[in-house]
């Protein structure tokens, strides 16, 4: 008989009449051990899933974590593919603004380079002018000191040279008077004392022996001469 609670086989019972012992099982003995054996081996089969089920279920913990560990880095990665597509769109709009400004400044360069060619014309034409100006100005100096030479002069010959012009002409004058007043008497002294003399005496011996006409010529000869003084 077997035990219905812990389902172990009997003993096998020996028999001195029997020369071979054999074991015997009853049919419910036998199903319980069978069943035994069966629920041990679904037992361990159970135990080997479900430490497999556990594994799994580890690794989908796990694998969860890492899925969440990367959506949270896909989500870091959307932020920055963001901020890099954000950062593009202001690169392109500064592009966009810095190509517009590049074209305002050679605008701006290109007017200026015609203002420089104008002011380049105006500073020709205004060292010309200057070179104008300059030779005007020369022009009116020399005439200045022209000027102020003749200006020098006329005030050197009123002041220096007619005094001493007019003191050498007065002094010639009166040098002239003394000599012509010595020329004079020069003059006078050779008529009175040998010119009338002589020719009386010469009109004397040219005169008739008679007295008349000597007295009267003499008369006459005194009177040219008297006259030619």
């Amino acid at each position: 008989q077997t035990d219905s609670h812990s389902g172990a086989l009997p003993a096998v019972q020996e028999t001195r009449t029997d020369p071979e012992p054999v074991a015997t099982l009853d049919r419910p003995s036998l199903v319980t051990a069978t069943t035994g054996a069966k629920l041990k081996l679904e037992r361990d089969q159970l135990a080997r899933e479900v430490e497999e089920l556990r594994a799994e279920l580890r690794a989908l913990r796990k694998s969860v974590q890492d899925s969440a560990q990367l959506s949270s880095d896909a989500q870091g990665l959307r932020d920055e593919l963001q901020t890099q597509t954000d950062l593009v769109h202001d690169l392109r709009l500064q592009l966009k603004q810095a190509k517009a400004s590049s074209d305002e400044k050679a605008k701006q360069i290109v007017k200026l380079e015609r203002d420089l060619e104008a002011l380049k014309n105006q500073v020709k034409d205004g060292k010309e002018e200057l070179q104008r100006l300059a030779k005007a100005a020369a022009t009116a100096m020399q005439r200045m000191e022209r000027m102020a030479q003749m200006k020098l002069g006329e005030k050197m010959m009123v002041h220096i040279v007619m005094p001493r012009v007019s003191l050498s002409f007065s002094s010639r004058v009166t040098s002239c008077e003394a000599a012509t007043s010595s020329l004079q008497a020069r003059l006078s002294d050779f008529l009175n004392n040998e010119l009338l003399p002589a020719s009386g005496e010469i009109w004397q011996s040219l005169q008739p022996i008679d007295g008349a006409g000597g007295s009267s010529g003499g008369t006459d000869v005194q009177t040219v001469a008297r006259s030619s003084a």
